[in-house]
């Protein structure tokens, strides 16, 4: 070994043309010299900050990083069983050429044969003008947890393309301990432009070599220009002992407690007089708030009242409470403003509406006529589809994060016209039809409600009804008619057409005869959604940067979904450290978790990069989504599950536990290779982390030329101007 003459220093070395050459930095750096076709000499970095040791070793600059670093194994279980996990491949990076646009989400699922063609359902890759290279990252299971138990690996993929003499595609594997790509096979067994199922098999050996930080990078490449290819499939399987999966049941509670934005609420007038924390005492978590506008019938709102509705706000925040809220003029009379008074009205509203929509569970389309329930108007607005159809769309316009309640499913009808009912795939959608629930003011008084339904075609009217109320809200107050208002058939009703909140002050004589009936104690608890963990399992040990696969088995006992939206969170809590994982996707959607029916979830849930090593608690979390309210737990969800429900976190205990243990650490690294006629720059560090490449013809004047992002443990830089600079220094650094 040559050794350079002093210890800060930087060395220009020669690359040989037909050897690549390594270079690994000490901390936090790593640096490489491209030299010219004749020995190289040492040369000096006068940069302190860049501390290194260089030296010559078989004609290529070789600066060594060394780490040590230990991983605990956690035994569990003394039993296993072989069992096979297929993953698709989240990432893919084009290296050269060019592919189409599709997301490489279409390649999780094989939906093409023969010779079928459907363009979205596949990604397309071309040839020309000089050949395609692409790197899919595919990550690892956790249940494979190292060379032990890791039994085989497999890439499967559905190919269509030329045959392998007009055109040879390859399939090769990084292996991260060598720095190479390995071969896995070719198009060779595939029939020329006919879908076909191609399997390679991983050399056999330490496949834990080929696991790195996480993840698997399979390089897909041509270098003829000659024709194009499709792959409409990609996954990679494994085949590992795993130990069982821990498994958690959990015991279902009849008691009665507060949820966000449902339940029995309470009457009140949106003031900032308001008593709001008797209305939290009594038990309810909403308040049906009215506005008297009466005053203002002729004129604009005065911005005292608009100060006094904001203060309001403030004092129902206070309260831990959620308002359902109506605007009107008048009570029994029906005398209302004009259409273009109220609209002037809405457009005054709309700031102090925008500024407290976290605390509006949900607006009722009020204004018009006798108690502002659409009947009897002064001024015909309840006759007028224009008018009604006007005001709507202008509380739609004016909260666009909340649904707007309308009396009468007819109502809805006249101004939505075909787009009643909606179909369920417009659920949630920004179709401003998709935010106008039902509100029925009258319920059980008559066969009819007293017109909510049409006389003549009451059945169909309420199908219509029960199936919007899935995914939009359902509520109003309950009149006495017996038996008809009985708790029989409040029941079967409330459960038809997915009640979430009713008033609990108007009529007493109803809610006095269900608590005599003994139906009451069920109707308080199934308004609105009410969810039961019926059992959990999750891996037992995740490294930081894999995936924890969790299986939830939940039910939604209540009469109703939510029908505002609201995060689910998978929260890791050992001692100290906390860290919160958004469980994504539609299913874990809570407005979409219906009642009747169970709901079994799956995820595959990334654990952060970041994460310390240790023994986990799990909970689920499912706080409100505004910043205001999230940290309190008033506004947090509790499941109906025995010795689950943490009150000082908002957090329901799963009872399962999870090892994060140490995750393996890529030292950062350089070496030169010509691929391509040009000189690439291969790098080499921990997954995610952004190296940033320099470069020098005077060890004292360093340029930045780049940077890159690794989306696993290697990257490639090709410098432009290599060619202009034969003597050109590189360094890397994170």
């Amino acid at each position: 070994m040559n050794r350079c003459p002093k210890k800060d220093m930087l060395m220009n070395c020669k690359i040989s043309a037909t050897r690549p050459a390594s270079a690994l930095a000490n901390p936090p750096f790593a640096l490489f010299g491209k030299g010219a076709p004749r020995p190289a000499s040492c040369r000096f970095a006068s940069d302190a900050s860049w501390r290194s040791q260089a030296w010559l070793k078989s004609s290529a600059a070789s600066l060594i990083r060394g780490f040590a670093v230990v991983l605990a194994v956690f035994l569990l279980s003394r039993e296993v069983e072989a069992a096979t996990t297929t993953v698709a491949p989240t990432t893919l990076n084009t290296v050269r050429g060019v592919r189409s646009s599709q997301a490489v989400s279409v390649l999780s699922t094989q939906e093409e044969s023969g010779q079928s063609d459907g363009w979205n359902n596949y990604i397309e890759f071309y040839g020309a003008p000089a050949g395609y290279e692409g790197r899919f990252f595919f990550p690892v299971p956790a249940a494979v947890s190292g060379a032990s138990s890791l039994l085989s690996i497999q890439l499967s993929v559905q190919f269509r393309g030329p045959s392998v003499g007009s055109q040879r595609w390859r399939f090769e594997i990084f292996d991260p301990s060598s720095g190479a790509y390995l071969l896995l096979g070719d198009n060779a067994a595939a029939q020329s432009w006919v879908w076909s199922r191609l399997n390679y098999s991983v050399p056999a050996g330490n496949l834990a070599r080929f696991l790195a930080n996480g993840q698997v990078q399979v390089r897909f490449v041509t270098d003829s220009p000659a024709d194009n290819c499709d792959l409409d499939y990609a996954a990679l399987v494994f085949e590992a002992n795993t130990a069982p999966t821990p498994i958690s049941s959990y015991t279902e509670i009849t008691t009665e407690f507060p949820n966000p934005e449902r339940g029995f609420f309470r009457f009140s007038d949106l003031l900032p007089t308001t008593d709001f924390a008797a209305i939290r005492a009594s038990g309810a978590s909403l308040a049906y708030t009215r506005v008297q506008l009466n005053r203002f019938r002729t004129g604009p709102i005065s911005q005292a009242f608009l100060n006094d509705l904001s203060l309001a706000f403030t004092k129902l925040r206070a309260a831990g409470l959620k308002a359902v809220v109506r605007f009107q003029y008048d009570e029994a009379g029906g005398q209302d403003a004009t259409k273009d008074q109220i609209l002037a009205h809405l457009a005054q509203l709309k700031p102090v509406l925008q500024q407290n929509s976290h605390l509006i569970a949900t607006l009722q389309a009020g204004f018009i006529g006798a108690w502002a329930e659409w009947h009897t108007s002064a001024n015909g607005l309840d006759q007028n589809t224009a008018a009604k159809s006007a005001i709507v769309l202008a509380l739609l316009d004016a909260v666009p994060d909340r649904f707007v309640q309308i009396r009468t499913p007819k109502h809805k009808s006249d101004i939505f016209g075909s787009s009643f009912p909606m179909a369920d795939s417009a659920a949630f959608s920004s179709n401003r039809f998709a935010r106008v629930g039902h509100l029925n003011d009258a319920f059980l008084a008559s066969d009819d409600d007293m017109g909510t339904y049409p006389a003549n075609a009451v059945p169909y009217w309420k199908s219509l009804v029960a199936a919007e109320t899935r995914f939009v809200p359902m509520g109003g107050e309950v009149l006495y008619n017996p038996p008809r208002s009985g708790g029989a058939t409040a029941l079967a009703e409330m459960a038809l057409l997915h009640f979430s909140f009713l008033n609990h002050d108007y009529q007493q004589e109803v809610i006095t005869s269900w608590q005599q009936d003994g139906t009451y104690p069920e109707i308080r608890r199934r308004l609105g959604y009410r969810f039961v963990l019926r059992d959990a399992g999750v891996a037992s040990s995740v490294q930081p940067g894999q995936t924890l696969p969790l299986t939830l088995s939940i039910e939604n006992v209540g009469f109703a979904a939510m029908y505002n939206p609201r995060p689910v969170v998978l929260v890791f809590t050992s001692g100290l450290n906390r860290y919160e994982v958004p469980l994504t996707g539609q299913t874990f959607d809570p407005r979409r978790w219906l009642p009747g029916a169970g709901i079994d979830l799956a995820a595959q849930v990334p654990i952060p990069a970041t994460m310390a090593p240790g023994t986990y608690q799990l909970s689920l979390l499912l706080p409100d989504p505004h910043s205001d309210l999230r940290p309190d737990v008033r506004y947090a969800v509790r499941f109906a599950n025995q010795g689950t429900w943490n009150a000082s976190s908002g957090e329901n205990a799963l009872g399962l536990s999870v090892t994060v243990s140490a995750a393996s650490t890529q030292a950062l690294g350089l070496r030169a290779v010509l691929e391509h006629g040009a000189l690439a720059l291969k790098l080499t560090a921990n997954s995610g982390e952004r190296i940033t490449i320099e470069a020098s013809d005077n060890p004292s004047n360093w340029v930045v030329i780049g940077s890159v992002t690794l989306t696993g443990t290697s990257g490639t830089f090709v410098d432009p101007a290599w060619r202009q600079y034969p003597r050109r220094l590189y360094r890397v650094r994170k």
